[in-house]
Order: structure tokens, then C-alpha cells, then sequence
């Protein structure tokens, strides 16, 4: 019963946000659409995320990939505020998961020797959890550029240790050790959840760590 009512508001919320989501009926009609324009149009003329696509170019997938990670992010945040303590302690390490993703575009992009002209189009800045200056990174012409506007930072010491690997590894080295830094922080916060909450995490921890590791090998 102690659960139910410290979660009542968040249920609550959560399922006033599952009449936004798609059924089951929207993903067989757009199954048999040949082209990604065809499912935007559907998208936008028969579903919520018609708020979110109307303007974008509906042949910009990677805009349309952004707009719609973004959103999502927007929804998770929105469920950030109703926790408490513990709880929202844990789910402020979740959004690592964006700021890692984030940097490992710009390392990318650093990498590859590209511009990071248009890079705010396609990253997520969290509000609730951020210690990233973004702004630092933005002028980042080089890999030591990236490290010294991440001081203060968990990840430069990660990405300082690899600078020196050779180009085929180096954007690998890196990427693995900031997925293992952010599961090794979730699985340091477990233990300050209650006993329900800390087996059903772990479990799904466990799970996408496997995940992971196939990835890694593959």
C-alpha cells in the first residue's frame, strides 16, 4: 500500500501521457507505408506528434530523429519532478544516459573533422541534470579542446585517458568507458531504493548491460 500511494501522482501522470502514445492499429497502417514521408504524413494528420512534425522536413530524417528524441526527453523530465529523495536522486543518473550520447556526437563530429555548426539541432541539453557546459564544447576544434571544457566533469578523465589511442579505436575506447560509467553509477544508487524498487531496476539494469556487452563484441 506504501508504494501505491508515494506513486499515486506519478501513475497519475503517466497515464494521462499513454493516451498520447501510439496503438497498435497506428504501427499496422504504417507498416505498409514504402516511404518515411508517407509515415510522417501520418504521423501529422492522425496522431499527437502532429504538435511536435509540423514543421519539419519530413525528407530530414536526422532532424526528424532529433525532434522526436527530444520529445521524449521532454516527457521524462516532466516525470523527474514528481519523485522524491532516493527516487529522484536515481532518476537524475538516468539523464547521464543524454549527456553521454551528447558527447559522444561531439566527439564524433571532433573526430571526423566536421563542423559543430548545426550540433544544437541534434543534441539534448537536460535542465534537470546538467554539468556540461555546452557552450565551451561548441568552440571545440580538437579532442584536448573537448577535455578542457569537460574539467570539472566526470568525463574528462575518461576521455582524457584514450586521447592518445590511434584513430581506429579511439572513438570505441571512449564510447565503452562512458556506457560503463553510466552504469556503474546506477548500479551504485541502487541500494538507496527500497527492496521492490531495487530488484525490478537491477534487473532491467542487467538486461541492457548484456545488451550492451553483445554490442561491444559485435
Amino acid at each position: 500500500m506504501g508504494n501505491i500511494s508515494k506513486y499515486a501522482a506519478i501513475n497519475t501522470k503517466v497515464k494521462a501521457m499513454e493516451k498520447q502514445l501510439l496503438t497498435t492499429d497506428d504501427y499496422r497502417k504504417m507498416m505498409d507505408f514504402a516511404t518515411i514521408p508517407a509515415v510522417v504524413d501520418y504521423l501529422r494528420s492522425e496522431t499527437y506528434y502532429k504538435t511536435m512534425l509540423g514543421g519539419v522536413d519530413s525528407e530530414d530524417l536526422g532532424g526528424l530523429e532529433a525532434v522526436l528524441k527530444k520529445y521524449l526527453f521532454n516527457q521524462y523530465e516532466k516525470i523527474y519532478h514528481y519523485f522524491t529523495d532516493s527516487d529522484k536522486k536515481f532518476f537524475k543518473i538516468l539523464f547521464m544516459r543524454y549527456e553521454i550520447e551528447n558527447l559522444k556526437v561531439f566527439l564524433r563530429i571532433i573526430i571526423r573533422n566536421e563542423s559543430l555548426s548545426r550540433i544544437s539541432d541534434h543534441i539534448i541539453i537536460p535542465k534537470a541534470y546538467s554539468t556540461v557546459d555546452y557552450t565551451l564544447l561548441n568552440n571545440a576544434k580538437t579532442v584536448d579542446d573537448l577535455i578542457d571544457g569537460l574539467e570539472g566533469t566526470v568525463y574528462q578523465r575518461i576521455v582524457s585517458m584514450f586521447k592518445d589511442e590511434e584513430p581506429d579505436k579511439l572513438m570505441f575506447y571512449m564510447e565503452m568507458n562512458l556506457d560503463r560509467l553510466y552504469f556503474s553509477s546506477l548500479y551504485s544508487q541502487l541500494d538507496d531504493l527500497d527492496d521492490e524498487n531495487h530488484k525490478a531496476i537491477k534487473e532491467i539494469l542487467g538486461r541492457n548491460v548484456d545488451m550492451l556487452n553483445l554490442q561491444w563484441i559485435y
